[in-house]
């Protein structure tokens, strides 16, 4: 199987430690008709730090794999990838929860503020719809 050395483990710490810290402000839409929910900003960043990640790593898995004389199929190398951000997610946890009590986060509402004629109390989304 494939082992990853402690340098390689260390640049993936850092690739994913990199994508995390290089947003210093989120932004988060609240748009019309959509649920809010806090953490979408953050929650969207981390999963784009994790992409990174596995980009990264579906990229560079084959090549260790043939230098070892390993051949894998592309399940198995997803699986691998799975794995290892995984442990690498473990790692960075305090990092994380760090980054999530700093980060500075700009709601906002998209919500149209314009006056019309129409008396809101007859419009019932949930019979209308």
């Amino acid at each position: 199987m494939i082992t990853f050395s402690e340098k390689q483990n260390k640049k993936l710490i850092q690739i994913y430690l990199e994508c995390l810290y290089s947003r210093k402000e989120l932004i988060q839409y609240q748009y019309p008709y959509q649920m809010f929910y806090e953490d979408d900003a953050i929650g969207e960043h981390f999963e784009k730090c994790r992409f990174v990640l596995l980009e990264f790593l579906l990229d560079r898995i084959p090549g260790i794999a043939d230098k070892s004389g390993i051949k894998l199929s592309n399940p198995e190398i997803e699986k691998i990838a799975s794995e290892k951000i995984n442990e690498i997610l473990k790692v960075v946890a305090p990092d994380i929860n760090k980054y999530a009590e700093e980060i500075t986060v700009t709601y906002i509402d998209l919500s149209p503020s314009v006056e019309t004629n129409i008396d809101d109390e007859s419009i019932n989304l949930d019979e209308d719809f």
